[in-house]
Parts: C-alpha cells; sequence; structure tokens
C-alpha cells in the first residue's frame, strides 16, 4: 500500500470501535484466564499504536500507558500484544491489575 498523503485522507474506517474491543477483550482475558471473543475485523497488515488512558479526577483524560510500531503487522495479533505490553510492561506507569467483580 502506498504511503502517500494523498491516499492517506481517503481512506475511511481504519480504526474502528471493534478494535478497541480488542484491545480491551485482550487485557481482560489475560488478567482473568477467560477465553478471548474472535476479532470482527479482517487482519490487515499497518502501522499500530496502543493507547490506555485514564481520567483525571476533573474527567481529565491521562496518558496510562503506550506502545506503537510504524512497520505494518497484522492487526489482529499486533492490538492482542500491544493492549498487555501497553497495560502491563510500560515501565512508566504501574502495572493494571484486576482485583474481580
Amino acid at each position: 500500500m502506498s504511503s502517500s498523503v494523498a491516499e492517506y485522507e481517503t481512506l475511511d474506517n481504519i480504526c474502528l470501535p471493534e478494535h478497541g474491543f480488542h484491545a480491551f477483550d485482550s487485557l481482560y482475558c489475560s488478567l482473568t484466564g477467560a477465553q478471548p471473543v474472535p476479532p470482527a475485523f479482517e487482519d490487515e497488515k499497518y502501522a499500530l499504536f496502543v493507547t490506555w488512558n485514564t481520567l483525571s479526577r476533573r474527567g481529565e483524560p491521562r496518558l496510562r500507558g503506550c506502545i506503537g510500531n510504524f512497520g505494518p503487522m497484522p492487526i489482529r495479533d499486533g492490538i492482542a500484544e500491544y493492549a498487555l505490553i501497553s497495560a502491563l510492561e510500560d515501565h512508566r506507569f504501574r502495572m493494571a491489575l484486576y482485583f474481580g467483580e
């Protein structure tokens, strides 16, 4: 795929809500041992960044963890892997924990 600015501006629906769901599902399953929900999107190759934010007491987003790659990678495995790395291994932040329901 060409990376010209004109082509990039015409691409629609690259970042889908399903991608966010897949990131949350990957983290949830890693913390609980639950079985993941199969992704509902095609496994294309893209540059990929996963960023987690929390809300401050004033309701403002604050960076919680992030990781990215400019090289194309399969998006299904990439989101799952980067969701875990950015939540659990970004040493700038405390590890995400799950205490159950």
